[in-house]
């Protein structure tokens, strides 16, 4: 009886130990659990190329850089030409003054992320400070007769704007290491427009002044950019 027993108990004991699985982590395997990937974290530079602001004559690459959990810096340089849709609602005629001078633009400010930094990834709220500037060769075009200080003066017109964004950026685009940033906001909008003044004499000639005016006035902003984080 004590051998049945005995046998019995040695049977159960293996059957025990065969259902048991031993796993041993080697020091040098990560725990599988909750896996990281860690190339999400390694992002600290971000450079973008905003393609919407071509049809405002603007040429413009930006930088955002990694401060903290909440926090990135984004500065831009660029080039202008002329834009066209000022141009369009802006009184004056300035298809008359010629071929158009290429200048420099730009604009600072810091990003803010509710949820903090990831990878540049996420909702964020950005102010901003932006200037641009635009100007034409020449004052007068064809046989125009002019008066005033003309020598030296070029019509254009030039912005700056202190702005405020709402966007979002998404990494994964079209499964490429291409960011996507998508924003939208307002901005106050300080815009000074030189340029010839028609004056029509008392011996019905005409001449032109230069004239300057600046104005302010709210401008809603919407635009998308393209990036390589690294």
């Amino acid at each position: 009886m004590k051998d049945i027993f005995l046998i019995s108990s040695l049977l159960f004991s293996q059957f025990i130990f065969a259902q048991t699985k031993i796993t041993v982590f080697q020091p040098s395997q990560p725990i599988p659990v909750n896996r990281v990937d860690s190339a999400r974290f390694v992002d600290r530079n971000l450079v973008k190329w905003n393609y919407s602001l071509l049809a405002r004559g603007v040429f413009l690459l930006n930088y955002e850089f990694y401060i903290s959990d909440k926090f990135t810096g984004e500065a831009g340089v660029g080039l202008t030409y002329r834009d066209i849709v000022f141009e369009m609602m802006k009184e004056g005629n300035f298809l008359d003054y010629g071929t158009p001078v290429v200048h420099l633009c730009g604009e600072a400010g810091i990003r803010f992320y509710p949820k903090d930094f990831d990878n540049f990834e996420g909702i964020y709220l950005s102010p901003m400070v932006s200037y641009r500037s635009y100007s034409f060769e020449k004052a007068t075009n064809n046989n125009t007769v002019s008066s005033g200080n003309v020598n030296g003066f070029k019509p254009g017109y030039n912005f700056l704007d202190f702005q405020f964004k709402f966007g979002f950026q998404y990494e994964s685009l079209w499964n490429l290491d291409i960011l996507g940033d998508f924003y939208v906001g307002f901005a106050l909008r300080n815009a000074t427009v030189s340029q010839l003044v028609e004056i029509q004499n008392n011996n019905n000639t005409t001449t032109y002044q230069p004239s300057t005016s600046t104005t302010m006035y709210p401008q809603p902003l919407c635009g998308f950019k393209l990036g390589i984080p690294f």
